[in-house]
């Protein structure tokens, strides 16, 4: 069975790269979401990780990155 997509926010971040290269790393599928295609979501997508370009202040955006995944992580909320 596959496992399932991974939509991780705020992933060009130091944490939230760690996050996403750990979860690639254990062979689930990753979406990463950024702010806009630069050099660190370049990075990602040499990893293997579908880039979504959203805003975090933007539900409709927020709602497309999501579409198709069955989990969301938000590294700064596995920090508090």
């Amino acid at each position: 069975m596959p496992k399932p997509r991974i939509l991780v926010t705020g992933a060009t971040g130091k944490t939230g790269s760690v996050v996403v290269a750990e979860l690639l790393q254990a062979g689930y599928p990753v979406r990463a979401m950024v702010h806009r295609h630069d050099g660190r979501s370049a990075r990602l997508k040499a990893q293997r990780a579908e880039i979504a370009v959203a805003d975090m202040s933007d539900v409709d955006h927020v709602a497309d990155a999501s579409d198709a995944t069955t989990s969301i992580a938000e590294p700064r909320e596995m920090l508090a």
